[in-house]
């Protein structure tokens, strides 16, 4: 490579042709030194070994595993497949090409993410009191056009279920507003408005509407997927619980895991609501707030060899993300808000057979909220470029890249305590390191004061290594 030897592949990817939507990854054998690195979109996989070799595979749908975790790309020149999680964490799969169904088996290499995609935006805002489908990342699916094959429908049972997407009555949900991304999901069936509840089972059912906080939802933002939100329980408390395409299609109310069939879809529609949300209306909400928490004095921790990133992400959108750059053993302390949750006051309006209104008031206390989340990044030493040119050689480059750890929330109310909170371990037992917020590393990476990429080098370890 012209007397140049590249430490890592870092940099190898760039002359692999664009890449559209794409996010990078590491691969690597743990325990071994073994690594290689990838670039991924919905259309093709990139894998650059250790020796800076380029294998192109394509999108395969057909090969995806039956039950959406995995999708597939495929290699007629290398004569392999590749099932890659759709989670983007954890061991991918591998099978050769071959007469008959394709035997897949578990890689030995382990995905962690390194940041090159730009900073994800929210969803589109909810328009409240409109008709809704709510569609969810389909098995086998890899884009919105291609999930949207079913849609969440009410029965006459008082069950909720999934059927192929028809503007019937029975998939039109109204979403109501009622307080920082809380609402009520609406059904009309049967002449009744009725309300998706969670139930104490573990199973969704219809409901009528009450003064219950288990018929209250938030519609997050799912980090990595823009275009989708978790629709989480409110009154599951600080381990939220979220509508759940289970095993065969089954509805469930499962722990927040980033899974495919977490991820749904809210389709505004053009039509009119039935004559039952006309009938019996919400007339007015109002949210009384318990008296206030003080702010809590969290320290974040760098308890990890590297220096960290942490994105800290007010769902509130009050603030812009907290960005923190902490090296390793240090620490930065932020006052974070607490939501004390509060009572909601709704007056609902009847109209009877003969003309009159009546009218009902309710009130429904309802926890606090959780306020923020946290990615977590591991900025590490990812390829040094030597010029070997030159007699001895010469550093010309020095690069390091964030690999992402995990995304967790902080606790809601007076869970959220002054005091240390350590970001890596807490990152690491999440498990998700696919599930971070995306970031654009170079709009983390200040002027680093010097053109000298040993000078770097040396202030790096200076910085990590104190006397």
């Amino acid at each position: 490579m012209n007397g140049r030897i590249w430490i890592g592949t870092a940099l190898a990817l760039a002359c692999c042709g664009p890449v559209r939507a794409q996010q990078r990854y590491e691969l690597v054998v743990e325990g071994s030194g073994i690594a290689s690195m990838a670039e991924r979109t919905s259309e093709r996989l990139v894998v650059v070994d250790r020796e800076g070799n380029a294998t192109h595979y394509l999108r395969t749908p057909r090969h995806d595993s039956t039950d959406g975790a995995f999708l597939a790309y495929a290699s007629e020149s290398a004569r392999r497949i590749i099932q890659w999680p759709r989670s983007d964490a954890g061991h991918m799969r591998i099978a050769e090409f071959g007469a008959g169904q394709p035997s897949f088996r578990p890689s030995q290499m382990v995905i962690r993410a390194i940041g090159g995609a730009t900073e994800e935006v929210e969803p589109g805002a909810i328009e409240s009191g409109q008709p809704y489908q709510l569609l969810p990342f389909a098995p086998g699916a890899d884009s919105a056009a291609e999930a949207d094959r079913l849609a969440l429908e009410a029965s006459a049972d008082h069950r909720v279920l999934l059927g192929s997407p028809h503007e019937r009555d029975s998939q039109l949900w109204q979403l109501v507003a009622l307080r920082d991304g809380t609402y009520r999901i609406h059904a009309g069936t049967m002449g009744v408005r009725w309300s998706l509840a969670a139930g104490a089972d573990g199973v969704p059912r219809l409901e009528r509407t009450a003064r219950d906080a288990r018929q209250l939802w938030q519609l997050a933002a799912v980090p990595g997927n823009p275009a989708y939100r978790a629709l989480m329980c409110v009154a599951a408390g600080p381990s939220p619980l979220v509508l759940t395409v289970g095993p065969g299609g089954a509805l469930v109310l499962r722990p927040f895991t980033f899974a495919p069939g977490q991820l749904w879809r809210c389709r505004r529609l053009a039509r009119a609501l039935p004559v039952v949300f006309t009938q019996y209306r919400s007339a007015s909400h109002e949210f009384r707030p318990n008296p206030p928490l003080p702010p809590a004095r969290v320290e974040f921790v760098n308890d990890h060899r590297n220096e960290l990133w942490a994105l800290v992400v007010d769902r509130r959108n009050a603030m812009p993300p907290i960005k923190l750059k902490i090296p390793a053993g240090k620490s930065e302390v932020r006052e974070l808000d607490r939501d004390a949750g509060g009572t909601l006051i709704e007056v609902y309006e009847q109209v009877t057979n003969i003309g009159t209104v009546d009218r009902e008031e309710w009130a429904t206390p309802v926890p606090p909220s959780i306020l923020y989340d946290v990615s977590v990044y591991d900025v590490a030493l990812q390829s040094i470029a030597i010029d070997r040119t030159v007699p001895g050689g010469k550093v010309e480059d020095v690069n390091y890249q964030p690999k992402s750890v995990g995304w967790f929330e902080l606790p809601p109310g007076s869970g959220l305590s002054d005091g240390p909170l350590p970001l890596y371990d807490t990152a690491k037992q999440r498990g998700n390191p696919g599930g971070v917020r995306k970031i654009d590393p170079a709009r983390w990476r200040p002027d680093s004061g010097t053109d000298d990429p040993v000078e770097r080098l040396l202030n790096e370890f200076k910085k990590r290594n104190p006397q």
